[in-house]
């Protein structure tokens, strides 16, 4: 026995070793990308709801389709960038390959849903992911935080390790939701949409309005006058220092009302379309 090679030995505590080693990172691959999927679910949820939330006296419409698509991609690319992350055993390593990964991903969507084409977006790739990618660090260290406490919390007894779990999850929603209050909409564009409110309410009531010159190219518009409907709102497309208010009535038709709000000023209503107000 005294003669036995020193390889004999080594061979099975490096086997134990690897396997180890893989357990981790599996254990952090799959926190990772539980973690990084309850983040994304929880933004998509609440950023499409947050401000329905906020102002229940406006009938304001949540667009559960685009939910739908903001959850798939940020719930399965979180997922995913989660796991990446913590497949690697080095944290920093783990940390900056999923920086970049999320800020390539980025800047190639942006890019890809902009009009910027041929050479200009290829220089505007290159300069901006770097740019990205650091802003990118602070949600690549939270998915590698979860990741490693959630391989810590396996290890502990039954009850510690339930509550560790919990606490965790809910952390992980927490992010999720902290930067979807972001997505409120402006003091302007709530005053916009009180005033398109306002107005069909007046006009529900028989009132005359202002703005009924705007509604002479549409005069279906006033078949729908008193019915059920929802608002939504969104950056105008073809003014600055405007918003695109839509009407969608409880029957499918459609009106979409530019209105203007400059500054201090009173918010007004410029006009109005059946359907999309379309550039020009």
């Amino acid at each position: 026995m005294s003669g036995q090679s020193p390889l004999v030995r080594y061979k099975p505590l490096k086997e134990a070793s690897l396997e180890e080693s893989f357990e981790s990172r599996r254990k952090r691959l799959l926190a990772g990308a539980l973690y990084g999927f309850l983040g994304g679910t929880a933004f998509a949820l609440f950023s499409g709801t947050f401000n329905a939330l906020t102002h229940p006296d406006l009938p304001l419409y949540i667009d559960w389709g685009e939910i739908l698509l903001v959850w798939a991609g940020m719930g399965f690319g979180l997922a995913f960038f989660g796991a990446l992350i913590g497949w690697f055993t080095e944290t920093l390593k783990g940390i900056v390959v999923g920086s970049i990964a999320m800020s390539l991903t980025v800047v190639a969507v942006s890019l890809i849903q902009s009009s910027t084409q041929g050479a200009i977006s290829v220089i505007v790739f290159v300069a901006i992911t770097l740019p990205v990618a650091a802003c990118c660090v602070p949600v690549a260290w939270a998915l590698r935080w979860l990741g490693e406490r959630h391989a810590q919390t396996l290890g502990k007894s039954n009850p510690e390790r339930t509550r560790g779990i919990v606490m965790l999850a809910v952390i992980a929603l927490t992010l999720g939701l902290v930067p979807a209050m972001f997505q409120r909409m402006s003091s302007r564009a709530e005053s916009s949409i009180r005033l398109v409110n306002a107005w069909l309410k007046q006009a529900s009531f028989g009132e005359t309005v202002d703005e009924g010159l705007l509604l002479k190219s549409i005069p279906e518009f006033k078949l729908h006058i008193g019915t059920d409907y929802k608002l939504s709102q969104r950056n105008s497309k073809i003014f600055t220092e405007g918003y695109d208010i839509t009407i969608l009535f409880s029957d499918g038709y459609k009106v979409t009302c530019v209105v203007i709000a400059y500054g201090d000023q009173q918010p007004y209503i410029r006009e109005c379309a059946a359907g999309e107000i379309e550039n020009r």
